[in-house]
């Protein structure tokens, strides 16, 4: 697994595995749920043992791919039309990454847009390019829309049509589900085993660990936000590094 074109050290300085480059959303895979793995194993085995194997065929996170393939069906089984949701800072940013690195892996076309609090319109440039883009026979095209819930309701309806009109796909995050896009793909969550694995992921081969103390009184402190977990373990880092230094 590759983390992130960022070096490890600057000068002889260890740069910090919890700074921005290393955690935003595409740096970090979306760690799928043990229990959400298992249920894919148990339901679909045919399509688990396929995926198995292709993980370490294209040397990819497993639970990741397992994941991204399982939902890829899911996704379009339900006319490539759904909605990824959970609460502030669970994921869903991350999730959808992978799964647009999953789609493009599968020959899809993927346009990703965000937009944040405030913004009522999706941005002129997005709505310029599916307007200038051919319509699909089938949707071989993807947009991912984060943060579809900050949209005023003519926003949504005008990027729902344009979808529509030229056969594409339509992905979108919200906090909760939404009217007139389609079926609820996936509900992201964190638990203590995954938080464990995001945190093993960017630490590598460190032996600087912030022990269980820590990462509990942190989930106990932004309420599973991991957005804000990750914030507290870059300040960690930063003093863990002072008092060696001293």
């Amino acid at each position: 697994m590759i983390k992130s074109d960022i070096p490890p050290s600057v000068s002889g300085v260890s740069l910090n595995p919890f700074s921005v480059g290393y955690v935003q959303p595409g740096s970090v895979p979306y760690f799928f749920e043990p229990e959400f793995i298992e249920r894919i194993r148990l339901s679909d085995s045919s399509l688990y043992v396929r995926a198995f194997a292709e993980a370490f065929q294209k040397k990819t996170e497993l639970s990741t791919w397992i994941g991204c393939r399982y939902l890829g069906e899911k996704f379009a089984a339900a006319g490539f039309r759904a909605q990824v949701v959970g609460p502030h800072g669970s994921g869903k940013s991350t999730m959808t990454e992978s799964f647009a690195k999953y789609l493009n892996m599968t020959d899809c076309r993927v346009i990703k847009s965000v937009v944040h609090r405030g913004e009522r319109v999706p941005p002129a440039e997005l709505l310029a390019e599916l307007e200038r883009r051919p319509a699909d026979a089938s949707p071989a095209t993807v947009v991912i829309f984060d943060g579809y819930e900050q949209l005023g309701s003519l926003g949504r309806f005008r990027l729902r049509r344009l979808c529509r009109s030229k056969n594409f796909g339509l992905l979108i995050t919200a906090h909760k589900p939404q009217w007139f896009v389609g079926p609820v793909l996936y509900r992201t969550a964190t638990s203590d085993k995954t938080l464990e694995k995001i945190v093993s992921y960017l630490l590598d081969d460190s032996r600087r660990y912030p022990g269980d103390a820590i990462l509990r009184e942190l989930r106990r402190r932004h309420k599973n936000d991991v957005r804000a977990i990750l914030d507290g373990l870059y300040d960690w880092w930063n003093d863990a590094h002072e008092r060696t230094a001293e």
